[in-house]
C-alpha cells in the first residue's frame, strides 16, 4: 500500500527557444521524467505524465507545468511536476526591396515602390513602416522608408529602403501661332 518515493535532487524545468531547440529536446525531457527518479520498496516503478494537457504557450502565458506520476506494480502513484516553456528570443528575418527611383507624378505606396517580407521561427511577424522625406525641389523628394518586422514576443528588425522621387520630365508649353502685323500694332 506503501507509494513509491520520488527523488526530485535532478528535477529541472527547461526553456525551449521556438524554432531552434534541436528536436527531441522536450521529448528528452519528458523521457527522463525532468530529471526525478523514483524507488519503491516492493517492486519496479513505471512513469507516465500529462504533457498534452495544456500545450498552449506564448509569450504571455509562460511556463507549461507537466505532472509526472511514479507507479508501482500494485498500482500506487506518487507524483511531482516541472515546467518548460517555449521562449522567442530571436529576432524575424526581414527582406525589404531595394532602393528605387521613380519620377514625381508615380505612386510612392508600396504596390508601387516594393513591400518588405518577414520570416519567424515561431508565427508571422507583423511588418510596418514609416516614412521620412526630405524635400528637395518641386514634388521631388527622397523618402526613406523604414521598414520593422515584429513577432509576437516583441523581437524586431528592422531595416531603411531608399526612394528617390525625381523629376527628368522637361516642361511642355504651346508656342503661339507666327503671325504679321502692321508697324504700327503694339506687340506685346
Amino acid at each position: 500500500t506503501t507509494p513509491p518515493t520520488i527523488d526530485n535532487s535532478g528535477l529541472q524545468n527547461i526553456d525551449i527557444q521556438c524554432g531552434v531547440t534541436p528536436d527531441g529536446t522536450l521529448e528528452a525531457w519528458l523521457n527522463n521524467n525532468a530529471g526525478a527518479t523514483a524507488t519503491d520498496t516492493c517492486g519496479d516503478v513505471t512513469w507516465s505524465n500529462d504533457f498534452g494537457a495544456n500545450t498552449d504557450v506564448d509569450c504571455a502565458n509562460g511556463n507549461i507545468t507537466v505532472t509526472f506520476i511514479a507507479t508501482d506494480s500494485c498500482g500506487n502513484t506518487s507524483s511531482t511536476t516541472a515546467t518548460y516553456s517555449i521562449i522567442d528570443t530571436v529576432n524575424p528575418v526581414l527582406t525589404i526591396p531595394g532602393d528605387v527611383t521613380i519620377e514625381c507624378t508615380e505612386d510612392t505606396t508600396p504596390a508601387n515602390t516594393g513591400t518588405a517580407t518577414a520570416t519567424d521561427d515561431c508565427a508571422a511577424p507583423n511588418v510596418t513602416f514609416v516614412d521620412t522625406e526630405v524635400t528637395a525641389c518641386g514634388n521631388t523628394k527622397t523618402i526613406s522608408r523604414t521598414w520593422t518586422a515584429t513577432d509576437a514576443c516583441g523581437n524586431s528588425m528592422s531595416a531603411v529602403q531608399t526612394i528617390n522621387v525625381v523629376d527628368t520630365t522637361a516642361p511642355t508649353f504651346t508656342v503661339p501661332a507666327d503671325i504679321t502685323v502692321e508697324c504700327d500694332v503694339d506687340t506685346t
